[in-house]
């Protein structure tokens, strides 16, 4: 999870690349670990990631990936967040 935050703090401050480095490293310790919730999360902070980068496809992905998730798992708030951010996307 830190590495998760560290990621949103490095995209808020506009480093990117660094952003997108701390993400993929909470990424493959969540695959390790098997993590239930934060995956979902990660993908959400991903698709903030990418829409940062103008990069409005991959962004798209991650956001679809990240509602799926939190729809399996009855995690509507963050859902409605995802679904919000589509909306945006258009």
């Amino acid at each position: 999870m830190s590495h998760r935050v560290l990621g949103m703090v490095h995209r808020e401050m506009k480093d990117l690349d660094r952003a997108s480095e701390e993400f993929s490293k909470a990424e493959k310790i969540l695959r390790e670990a098997s993590e239930i919730r934060e995956p979902a999360r990660l993908n959400y902070e991903h698709a903030l990631l990418s829409k940062a980068k103008n990069e409005p496809a991959k962004a798209k992905e991650y956001f679809d990936k990240a509602l799926a998730e939190f729809e399996r798992m009855g995690m509507k708030l963050w859902a409605d967040k995802c679904r919000t951010a589509l909306q945006e996307l258009k």
